[in-house]
């Protein structure tokens, strides 16, 4: 159960993530010419600062090295699947609302950590009911 953690914390990820990574695409299709990677590392940093802390660290359990470890290996998942995400050719299609382009980029990276979970033969069941009911 305590490997299920990693990605039920990277799911929370996503879900904060998504809404400022799809304003991150929006100014990439307004200002092509800008620094994408730039534009991407200040989506995070906005996420960053909107993340419900205390919701991670019901997932994670008490803080120790473990949760800690687990915390940095959540976030390099989440920020390999929104960058997975942002490579599929949907999520560049201009007639996209911010609303849909959003819900997209949040489904491709969810499914990018539930591939993830299942190469790992990891029950995707038992990470849903970590995020949705943290660690309890």
């Amino acid at each position: 159960m305590a490997s299920e953690r990693i990605p039920a914390c990277a799911s929370c990820l996503v879900a904060n993530a998504a809404p400022h990574m799809a304003e991150v695409i929006r100014r990439i299709r307004q200002e092509p010419e800008e620094n994408w990677q730039s534009l991407v590392d200040q989506g995070f940093d906005s996420a960053r600062e909107s993340l419900y802390r205390e919701r991670l660290l019901s997932i994670l359990g008490p803080k120790n090295d473990w949760s800690e470890e687990a915390l940095v290996s959540a976030i390099k998942l989440s920020n390999e699947a929104f960058i997975a995400a942002i490579k599929d050719q949907r999520v560049w299609d201009r007639r996209r609302t911010a609303k849909t382009l959003r819900e997209l980029l949040h489904k491709l990276a969810n499914d990018h950590v539930r591939r993830w979970m299942e190469a790992r033969g990891m029950d995707v069941s038992e990470a849903a009911r970590l995020r949705d009911g943290g660690g309890e």
